[in-house]
C-alpha cells in the first residue's frame, strides 16, 4: 500500500490537503472519497488494503484554526457550497489518476460525514455507491442549503 498528503486545488481558489492511500498494484482500481473525523486515516488506509484508491479530503480546510475546539462547533460552520466544492475537487483528483477506473467512485462518510455522502450522491453523478453511516443533520437544512433527506 501507498500513502500520502497531498494537496488538492479547489475550484473557489483554495488549496486543500487529502489524506491518500492506494493500493501497491498497478490497477486500475474503483475508488472512495472518506469523509470522516476521527479515525479518517485508518478508514482511509483499509479501504487502500482491500483494493480501493481512497481519498480523505480535509473537509475544515476553509475554517479558521483557531476555531478548532472540536468537531462538533466545527461541522456547523461548514457551508453546503464549500462541502459540494471540495468533495468536487476530491473527486477531479481522483478521475486525473491513471491507476483508477473513473466509472467505479463510491463516498462513504461517518456523522457528519453521512450527511455529506448522502448529498454528494444527489449532486455529483460521478459517485456510484454512497454509503452513509448515523449521517447526522440530514433532516436539517443549512444556512445555504437544503437538507439532504428534504421531502
Amino acid at each position: 500500500m501507498k500513502e500520502r498528503v497531498e494537496s488538492i486545488f479547489v475550484d473557489d481558489g483554495t488549496t486543500m490537503g487529502a489524506f491518500v492511500a492506494s493500493p501497491s498494484s498497478a490497477g486500475p482500481h474503483p475508488a472512495m472519497v472518506v469523509i470522516a473525523g476521527a479515525g479518517v486515516t485508518e478508514i482511509t488506509r483499509r479501504l487502500a488494503a482491500a483494493g480501493y484508491y481512497a481519498v480523505a479530503p480535509d473537509m475544515f480546510h476553509p475554517l479558521d484554526p483557531r476555531e478548532w475546539d472540536g468537531e462538533t462547533t466545527r461541522a456547523p460552520k461548514l457551508t453546503d457550497t464549500w462541502i459540494i466544492a471540495d468533495v468536487n475537487a476530491a473527486v477531479a483528483h481522483i478521475q486525473s489518476q491513471s491507476t483508477v477506473k473513473t466509472d467505479r467512485i463510491g463516498i462513504m462518510g461517518f456523522c457528519m460525514g453521512g450527511r455529506v455522502s448522502l448529498m454528494m450522491a444527489a449532486v455529483n453523478p460521478a459517485f456510484k455507491a454512497s454509503v452513509p453511516f448515523y449521517p447526522g443533520n440530514s433532516l436539517a437544512p443549512r444556512p445555504d442549503g437544503p437538507a439532504p433527506l428534504s421531502g
